[in-house]
């Protein structure tokens, strides 16, 4: 009888034990950690597509994987961590994981990528941009270099719709902009040479209370950017100059923690990087489409620049693009190789090329 109580206890046990091992958190999937970097609010499109597209995407791979791992995320949006113009600098110092680097503030850093701010009115379709992009960091190993000597891996690039410009007073030509002072960012400046207006340097953050003040008299931005900050309030003339899309933030991860993901884990977030691809230029133009109207309806004065006005803006501009690319040439850095890539990117998608920056 002592004998079958021991040996029924003895069955328990295994079995408790079996049910520990099947249920032990060394079975459970394992948790990462990864803390997100944004100098923008979590409103901005950047911002929104990664979280409606990109992070369910990597939940759902990882899932899918068999569910070893799953990601614990830390939001740091609207500069709790970093602003925009020092994103780069914060995920690079290991200060946040993953984030979005506006690299239009990096030229020093990150010049080759910065193509598309030194030659305007190439293509102000995002959709030719991205796939261009795209083609063009599997084509051209320079620019994934850029991003690891910064401790940085490129995940994913973004797009921005058109830059046009908001005004406190009425523009109707490339004559008008003469002596009105607009505010900008890093090389945008090079696009009002010729133009005889003054640049001023400024965050998209500080464009409202710069135009409210009359510290600036315009600002050359993307309509989402300037929609989401109501710059048209201050600025309630909108003038669709169609200066050309560009590349926006870029995705990058830091490379030190990227390098200590588990194999699986870089692989989702590959994978959802390709979603991201996809449907990011779709929310881009669709959020575009709608802002128009809903500026009008808020009072402002939305028109659109005659087509002789840009081929007379961009024709009397020097050759800012190609200056950039010398410059960069003569410190060991393919940037003519670069520009062409883009400007025959963009040719042979059928984009219609004012001026061909590369000759």
């Amino acid at each position: 009888m002592i004998k079958a109580y021991l040996r029924n206890i003895s069955l328990m046990a295994a079995g408790l034990a079996i049910l520990t091992f099947q249920t032990s958190p060394a079975h459970a999937a394992k948790t990462i950690s990864l803390t997100n970097v944004s100098g923008f609010p979590p409103f901005i499109i950047f911002v929104k597509v990664f979280e409606d597209v990109l992070v369910p995407s990597v939940e759902k791979r990882l899932a899918e994987a068999g569910g070893k791992y799953k990601i614990r995320w830390t939001r740091a949006y609207g500069a709790s961590i970093a602003k925009e113009e020092n994103t780069l600098e914060a995920i690079a110092d290991g200060l946040g994981d993953i984030g979005f680097v506006p690299f239009i503030f990096e030229q020093a850093k990150l010049p080759l990528p910065v193509v598309t701010y030194v030659a305007p009115f190439v293509s102000y379709d995002p959709r030719v941009l991205g796939e261009v992009q795209d083609e063009m960091y599997r084509d051209i190993p320079e620019l994934d270099e850029g991003w690891h000597k910064q401790n940085q891996i490129y995940l994913a690039g973004t797009m921005i719709n058109s830059f046009q410009l908001f005004s406190r007073v009425p523009i109707r030509g490339v004559d008008d902009l003469k002596g009105m002072k607009f505010g900008l960012a890093g090389p945008l400046a090079s696009w009002l040479k010729g133009t005889g207006a003054i640049s001023v340097h400024n965050p998209v953050t500080e464009g409202y209370q710069a135009l409210k003040s009359g510290m600036i008299d315009a600002q050359l931005i993307f309509p989402t950017g300037a929609f989401a900050f109501k710059f048209y309030e201050p600025a309630p003339y909108v003038v669709k100059a169609n200066l050309g899309a560009a590349w926006g933030t870029t995705i990058s991860f830091n490379k030190k923690r990227w390098e200590s993901l588990p194999r699986e884990v870089r692989e989702a977030f590959r994978a959802a990087a390709k979603d991201h691809a996809e449907a990011y230029p779709e929310a881009l133009i669709g959020l575009g489409n709608k802002i128009y109207g809903a500026m009008d309806k808020a009072g402002a004065k939305v028109s659109t620049m005659a087509e002789a006005e840009r081929v007379k803006w961009a024709m009397q501009m020097p050759n800012v693009a190609k200056q950039w690319a010398d410059s960069l040439e003569a410190k060991g850095l393919p940037a003519r190789r670069v520009l062409s890539a883009y400007i025959d990117g963009v040719r042979k998608r059928g984009g219609k090329i004012i001026r061909d920056w590369s000759k």
